[in-house]
């Protein structure tokens, strides 16, 4: 049984390089070490490597030795509890690194091991903390995707500073101060919701800012996010809120380029200030409120 188990192994990694040398692809092979990596010929030649859905619970450098032009990593779906970015040292030409769906509990620096890192995917881990300075020599880092973990804090995310993309949905951030994000001029999308945020008390400028979904917190109203600051938010989700009087939402009507407004499952009684809204064309969901009027 386990010499048929060690022939489909080498009989899947020769598939592999014959159907593509540049795109080697272990995924779903029950692997618990990366040792396998050692034995594949031409490691050079890889710019894509696949080991998602496997068993992984740490990786070896010396395994990635020789992989010095992987573009994109794969280790989703594993069970990784502790990762030492150190360990991919030797991808240096990395762009795109998916961490998610495993167990890790801490991110530590990237220091300038990943010069060319595009995007980065840690959603669904156990990340609590992420270590300061982890990103600030990341220079092209632009997509960011934190989701379903349990940070508290986002400041240490922030410093890289050509973030478009940032997605923390579903943690534990209750902060009022959102000043760390003008290290970020160039955000487009923000994803907050599901989170515990009450109030957004400091909102810097962010010129380029197109979305904000900020559903499910604690909110009564977008605070200091006003129209002078991100002049050109066009989609605005605040769904599953604690919004109830019209005065403290009806500046939200400044934003002259809105095109969807999200305020489903709040508790809003009146909606005639939507009127210059509704005037430009702006899609505005009220399901689940508790209007008087007709």
């Amino acid at each position: 049984m386990k010499i048929a188990l060690i022939f489909i192994i080498y009989f899947f990694v020769s598939l592999a390089e014959i159907k593509a040398n540049s795109h080697l692809s272990l995924t779903d092979n029950n692997l618990k070490k990366t040792d396998i990596l050692q034995k594949i010929k031409d490691p050079k030649k890889v710019t894509r490597l696949d080991l998602s859905n496997n068993k992984l619970t740490q990786l070896d450098s010396q395994d990635f030795a020789q992989y010095i032009n992987v573009v994109d990593l794969d280790l989703s779906h594993n069970t990784i509890t502790n990762f030492d970015p150190s360990v991919l040292a030797p991808c240096t030409k990395l762009q795109r690194l998916n961490l998610s769906h495993n167990q890790i509990s801490q991110l530590m620096s990237f220091k300038n091991l990943f010069p060319h890192l595009k995007i980065l995917n840690a959603a669904h881990n156990q990340l609590k903390s992420i270590e300061p300075k982890t990103f600030d020599q990341c220079k092209k880092l632009k997509d960011i995707d934190f989701s379903y973990n349990q940070i508290t804090e986002i400041e240490p995310i922030t410093q890289a500073t050509r973030i478009a993309y940032l997605q923390i949905a579903h943690n534990k951030i209750a902060t009022t101060d959102f000043s760390c994000l003008r290290n970020n001029p160039r955000l487009i999308n923000i994803n907050l919701s599901h989170n515990q945020i009450s109030e957004i008390r400091i909102w810097p400028e962010l010129p380029k800012l197109r979305s904000l979904d900020i559903s499910n917190n604690q909110l009564s109203s977008l605070g200091d996010c006003t129209y002078k600051k991100s002049p050109h938010l066009f989609w605005i989700d605040l769904s599953e809120n604690y919004c109830i009087s019209s005065d403290i939402l009806e500046p939200i009507t400044d934003f002259k380029s809105l095109i969807h407004l999200n305020l489903y499952g709040n508790n809003i009684i009146e909606q005639s200030f939507l009127k210059p809204l509704k005037n430009r064309g702006c899609e505005i969901i009220l399901n689940q409120n508790y209007f008087n009027e007709k």
